[in-house]
């Protein structure tokens, strides 16, 4: 019986041997085979009708043909298969896949799942470090989407602990956002670091937002035709409409609730864009008289007054009449009063 390699089983030549050269090239051959280009591919269970010799591939876990038995052994083509079984640590580059795979004792493993499994961290153009176990100092990070959805998961273990994003300033938290500390939505700033702010909490269990802190609309709010109930309004103000009526003028509420139009000729006025059907609208206008005075006004045949009479308004020059309008039905009818006339 030839003695062999403890690793590869590469018969080694004994002592006083004939045809040396057999053995020594045999020997060879397997070098070349594990040393070679790369296997061809990995987990192929039916040996490929015309390899070429020298290639190489690692058997899969059901082989057939010439390759029965050969499960997970690496297969090397000259002039017939031949085979190598592995041992523990072996590692072979698959070609088509450009990564090299190692054998763990009982699979082949690649070597990116193997090196990313279990890391006790990750730097990225910087280090990790105990509380920060990925850790990317770059301009920007991008999650891109693979031609589909895509979603960043942050979670937690239990409704008492945290899941939130943390915005700082020179590592001095600014800003944060999440499950902070329950389960509800919330966000909060601080100046300092230290001393934070609630701004706002979206209830976990009725979707209800409650502003913890004062809101200044300084844009132009809207709350799109939406209710806001029991709310307690103070110091508010409402956008005036100034303007000057000629002949004719359009009254238009989605300008505003409030109007103040110098009558510069005898005007017919028009009431446009009120709230829909059922929904009340209401507005006031003010009247003033140019400096010539006695400019006549005709109301649109939709208004109704109180016993059927519309008020005389005032005629002289500069003179100020106010009056207010409703509406309950789109505009098909509005009700008018006058609230103060030739105010002075």
């Amino acid at each position: 019986m030839m003695t062999t390699t403890n690793n590869l089983n590469i018969s080694l030549v004994a002592q006083n041997q004939s045809q040396k050269e057999v053995t020594v090239n045999e020997a060879i051959s397997v070098i070349d085979a594990i040393l070679n280009r790369g296997a061809v591919h990995l987990g192929t269970n039916t040996p490929p009708g015309s390899p070429n010799a020298g290639d190489l591939y690692i058997v899969g876990s059901s082989p057939t043909g010439g390759w029965s038995g050969k499960a997970n052994n690496i297969a090397y083509y000259n002039t017939t298969w031949k085979f190598i079984a592995p041992n523990e640590g072996f590692t072979i580059w698959v070609n088509d896949e450009n990564i090299s795979y190692t054998w763990d004792g009982s699979a082949w493993v690649s070597s990116i799942s193997g090196a990313l499994n279990n890391l006790p961290g990750v730097g990225v153009n910087t280090s990790y470090d105990s509380t920060n176990k990925l850790n990317v100092k770059s301009s920007a990070v991008l999650f891109d989407n693979i031609g589909g959805n895509v979603q960043i998961k942050v979670s937690k273990h239990s409704s008492g602990d945290t899941a939130s994003y943390l915005f700082q300033d020179n590592y001095s938290g600014r800003a944060e956002f999440g499950l902070i500390g329950d389960d509800s939505f919330q966000l909060k700033v601080s100046g300092d670091g230290g001393g934070w702010y609630q701004a706002f909490v979206v209830d976990d269990t009725s979707g209800n937002v409650y502003f913890k802190q004062a809101i200044d609309l300084a844009g132009n709010a809207t709350c799109n035709g939406h209710q806001l109930i029991n709310p307690e309004l103070k110091d508010y103000v409402l956008t005036l409409t100034t303007a000057s009526s000629g002949t004719s003028y359009s009254v238009n509420m989605q300008n505003g609730n409030m109007f103040k139009i110098t009558r510069t000729g005898n005007c017919t006025y028009s009431f446009t864009n009120p709230p829909a059907s059922g929904k009340g609208g209401k507005f006031t206008l003010i009247l003033v008289q140019d400096a010539t005075g006695g400019r006549t006004t005709t109301w649109p045949v939709s208004v109704k007054w109180p016993a059927g009479t519309a008020p005389t308004l005032t005629t002289t020059a500069n003179a100020v009449d106010m009056l207010t309008f409703i509406t309950t039905d789109g505009g098909t009818t509005w009700y008018g009063k006058a609230d103060g006339l030739n105010v002075s």
